[in-house]
């Protein structure tokens, strides 16, 4: 189990560390460093090489000199970066699954579904090489050598037949076979002459090439003695203390880190308190500014209340014009008819009109009440001379009633009290700021006490150390260790040619290389050729050589001949026939070997396609791991879902959604999909059976609603408490923590930054 991850390089983190448990959960918002962890973790734990993907997206994103490390908790564990990436890592919410072809995980998860660990297809693969006619493969090569030996033999009986027919006419060619073997034994001759020279030419560059490599010997011996030295003398490096070097210089760090703080702080409240006391002047000239006028508008709002004259009720009648105008009206119009109709006629319209002339009249006449302020006006009025009189202010109090007189002597006076809790809180500022100021100052003397010490330590460690700085310090650990590197190869080197030349300490090898040195010096007649001259010499002698062999196989076939011919020419056909019947015999044999061979050839062809067979059906093996997704995808779906597996390959799987419909896995809702996929992770994951229990998953359930959130965590409960993998979880989710305490008890929670 990863029991701490260090950033001490990495990304936005520098000597930053973060402890990890059973379940460890990272909450944070976008670019606050979730992903930035996730790729330390997988750089530490894989170590990708530099010239594949991984290694060079994590080269431009973090650059070379990136720097993180695990501390485990027991044994370290380290993960090929394919099998890391498909089986124990869910990345950035994009829960896919790529099962190339290759690599040991997938490997190991299909030896782990064949029955017995038996896997068809390697069979099928050995039997295919059986039944191959490559001619590399052993048993092609035992059917080559009996068809070479059916050629010779076949080649022989028909040499015998021809010799048989010869042997009559063979005498006459005798004395031309003669004279050409003389001339073939003259070239030899002549050509084994250039061979010696050719031999004795090479000879000598071996000797000089002999020479150079002990020499060469001897400058590694030479070296190897500097390099003990030097490694001596820095043998107080040999065990690197960084780390602690490290923790003091991060001390000294955190200490004017901080206290550069606390100076910021003493230094923001001297100003603080400097704004206060001006503010408190500016207050205290504000309430002297004030105090007279609200003493003045207190007595005064004080007498005009003890002192307010009652106005008086007096009644008066008014008269509505319009009204009275409109009984003038309509009296004389009532009395236009006595112009122009009957009298009895002409009165009834005069008395009509006086009757309503009279009752208009009488509606126009209205007693109204009304209240004479004068003596308040007059109050009002004196009231205001005495204020300018007190105070000197010319443009006075401006309100022309009693009652607004109140409210704008209530208005001073409010203005007073105000100004008054003003300078008040004012002083209560000032007081308080100069307790914190004495506070910080006291606080920013100790951490300067503390900031000396800490730089005192850390001189006292390097001076220990016999240096006058922690880069000196670097440099001399640097330093050793390559010293220690190059003593290593050099010692290999050294034990090396001991092992070459037999020998058994650095003395005996000084000893032999120097007796060499000088035997050799004495056998070099020559100078040091090129190597272009070597090589065409070599090329000259082996020319040479395949020469005068050939030459040496015609002499000896003539010779041959020529003694054969004797023997016919003397004798009889001596024993040709029998040799004859002996190669037919012989021919017989090696055919039937052949005939064998093919047959064993043949066979191992329709096995292989048996169990090529065999291989591609494998119903049972996918339909034993489709049932473990299955069941694993129910969990999280609260229904249990059928799943039907083709071939080892999660995208053309098919699934029941939850109408009971099967569907292709592209054609799932995005959460069904991505619940589905962290199914078969999950199977798939026990099935590679490797030392590395621990799943990681950035952002795993963005398409998923709460319910199926809380289901797959509660999956990843269950797998944890059963198998004991360790789980770590990147959200931006807010809720995630809460959810995850809600579901593991032992939940370690980092909220990270941006």
């Amino acid at each position: 189990m990863i029991k701490r991850v260090l950033l001490e390089n990495f990304g936005k983190y520098r000597s930053r560390h973060f402890d990890l448990g059973s379940v460890t959960l990272f909450i944070g918002e976008n670019e606050s460093g979730k992903t930035t962890i996730f790729d330390a973790i997988f750089d530490s734990l894989c170590k990708p090489k530099g010239n594949s993907s991984a290694g060079r997206r994590l080269k431009e994103r973090y650059g070379e000199d990136r720097t993180s490390k695990i501390i485990f908790d027991g044994s370290a564990v380290e993960i090929d970066p394919d099998e890391f990436m498909n089986l124990y890592a869910i990345n950035s919410g994009k829960i896919t699954l790529e099962i190339p072809s290759g690599g040991s995980w997938i490997d190991r998860v299909k030896n782990e579904l064949f029955s017995g660990g038996i896997d068809p297809e390697e069979i099928s693969k050995d039997l295919e090489r059986e039944a191959s006619t490559r001619r590399n493969l052993s048993h092609m090569k035992e059917l080559e050598r009996w068809e070479g030996e059916l050629n010779t033999a076949e080649k022989a009986i028909k040499e015998l037949n021809e010799k048989r027919r010869e042997i009559l006419n063979s005498e006459s060619k005798m004395k031309s076979s003669q004279q050409e073997l003389k001339k073939i034994k003259e070239k030899i001759e002549e050509k084994q002459k250039r061979v010696e020279e050719l031999k004795q030419f090479l000879q000598q560059q071996q000797y000089i090439r002999e020479l150079k490599e002990y020499r060469s010997v001897l400058d590694l011996l030479s070296k190897y003695g500097e390099a003990k030295k030097q490694i001596e003398q820095l043998k107080a490096f040999s065990v690197d203390e960084s780390e602690e070097m490290e923790n003091l210089d991060r001390e000294e760090v955190e200490v004017r880190n901080d206290l550069a703080v606390k100076r910021g702080n003493k230094s923001t409240l001297e100003r603080q308190l400097q704004e206060a006391r001006r503010k408190l002047v500016d207050v205290e000239n504000e309430k002297g500014k004030l105090e007279r006028p609200y003493q003045i508008a207190f007595e005064l709002k004080r007498s005009l209340e003890e002192k307010r004259p009652a106005p008086e009720k007096k009644v008066r009648t008014e008269w509505n014009t319009l009204v009275l105008v409109i009984a003038g009206v309509v009296f004389l119009l009532s009395m236009v008819p006595l112009f122009f109709l009957p009298i009895r006629f002409s009165l009834l319209s005069a008395g009509a009109g006086l009757i309503f002339f009279i009752l208009l009249t009488l509606l126009a006449r209205r007693r109204v009440t009304w209240t004479d302020n004068s003596s308040v006006e007059e109050a009002v009025k004196k009231v205001k001379e005495e204020w300018i009189r007190r105070i000197g202010d010319k443009e006075g109090l401006s309100a022309q009633t009693y009652e607004g007189l109140l409210s704008e002597l209530d208005r001073r006076i409010n203005d007073y009290d105000y100004i008054f809790k003003q300078h008040t809180e004012a002083g209560e500022v000032v007081k308080r700021l100069e307790v914190a100021l004495q506070e910080e100052e006291r606080l920013l003397r100790e951490r300067e006490d503390s900031s000396r010490n800490v730089r005192e330590r850390l001189n006292y460690w390097l001076g220990e150390r016999g240096v006058s700085s922690k880069r000196e310090y670097s440099e001399k650990v640097a330093e050793y260790k390559s010293l220690n590197r190059a003593l290593q190869e050099l010692h290999k080197q050294i034990k090396d040619k001991l092992q070459y030349y037999n020998l058994e300490d650095e003395t005996s090898l000084k000893t032999e290389c120097e007796l060499k040195i000088g035997m050799l010096d004495k056998e070099i007649s020559g100078e040091k050729a090129t190597e272009t001259e070597i090589k065409a010499r070599e090329r000259e002698l082996s020319a040479l050589e395949e020469e005068v062999e050939n030459l040496k196989k015609e002499a000896e076939r003539l010779s041959l001949s020529l003694s054969e011919s004797r023997g016919m020419v003397r004798g009889t056909l001596g024993d040709i026939p029998e040799r004859i019947v002996g190669y037919e015999k012989k021919i017989r044999s090696i055919k039937e070997e052949i005939e064998r061979l093919n047959l064993d050839r043949r066979a191992a062809g329709i096995a292989c396609e048996l169990f090529r067979k065999i291989s591609t059906d494998s119903r049972m093996m996918l339909g034993n791991l489709a049932e473990e997704i299955s069941h694993t995808l129910g969990d999280i779906l609260d229904q249990q879902r059928s799943i039907d597996l083709e071939y080892l390959d999660m995208e053309r799987a098919t699934v029941t959604d939850a109408g009971g419909e099967k569907r292709r896995t592209d054609f799932l809702s995005g959460g069904t999909k991505d619940a589905f996929l962290l199914s078969a992770r999950f199977a798939l994951a026990l099935k590679a059976k490797s030392n590395a229990q621990i799943l990681i998953l950035d952002e795993p359930f963005l398409s998923m609603d709460r319910r199926r959130t809380e289901n797959a965590l509660r999956l990843l409960k269950r797998f944890q408490e059963q198998k004991g993998w360790q789980i770590i979880i990147f959200s931006k989710d807010e809720d995630m923590e809460s959810i995850g305490r809600e579901v593991f008890s032992d939940t370690l929670v980092h909220r990270l930054n941006v």
